[in-house]
């Protein structure tokens, strides 16, 4: 785990664009106790981690509900920095 934080800093601090991604989809499966674990968004496998950001301010991610992803591709898997509720496209 300190290693794939050491890269989420390195990658922010040099802006490695190509690392980053960046994504809309409904939350097919989540953590059953917290948010902090393996999320399944579509069909992309999503890690959040403690540092992970939420903006919540409006809703909390669910189940079944829209969300908007920002993460980085550490060790091929995509460790998310910020995931959001989101209204779904009209």
């Amino acid at each position: 785990m300190v290693g794939i934080l050491v890269c989420l800093v390195l990658l922010s601090l040099l802006g490695t664009a190509a690392a980053k991604e960046n994504f809309y989809g409904v939350v097919k499966q989540m953590p059953q106790e917290g948010d902090v674990g393996r999320w399944q968004v579509e069909n992309q496998a999503v890690y959040v981690v403690p540092e992970s950001k939420g903006d919540d301010k409006y809703a909390k991610p669910v189940a079944g509900g829209q969300v908007k992803v920002e993460g980085v591709k550490v060790e091929g898997k995509l460790i998310v920095y910020e995931m959001e509720a989101v209204s779904p496209p009209k």
